[in-house]
């Protein structure tokens, strides 16, 4: 079993941004069928310079963001006790299923990558 995943978020964004569709290759995510429920996992994601976080769930279910928080792109990282997204620069949180904005500065849900197991497939 393997988690691939797609770009939706990115690919919407540089879409928008450049006023031209782009899209991204669908990536295999190594090493995420081996984290455990509740814990998470960066990678590289849509190139090797751009972060991503994959987060297991407590309940064994998979979500992906880009690390970047909307308000000032500071990394965020997953927060195990809290189980959500976090950004310690200015103190805003995400939801770890959804990326939706929990509290603080963010002005918009985080980036959220879409997964398939099996096949890649972008969502739009």
């Amino acid at each position: 079993m393997h988690c691939f995943l797609g770009a939706a978020g990115f690919a919407g964004k540089a879409a928008y941004d450049a006023g031209w569709p782009e899209t991204f290759a669908p990536a295999k995510i190594d090493g995420a069928m081996n984290i455990e429920p509740g814990s998470a996992l960066n990678f590289s994601y849509p190139t090797e310079e751009d972060t991503a976080i994959l987060v297991r769930g407590t309940d064994g279910t998979y979500a992906a963001f880009g690390q970047k928080c909307t308000h000032l792109s500071c990394p965020v990282y997953y927060s195990q006790a809290n189980d959500r997204l976090e950004c310690p620069c200015h103190n805003g949180g995400f939801s770890s299923k959804t990326g939706e904005v929990l509290y603080g500065p963010p002005p918009r849900p985080s980036i959220r990558l879409s997964l398939r197991q099996g096949t890649a497939k972008f969502l739009q």
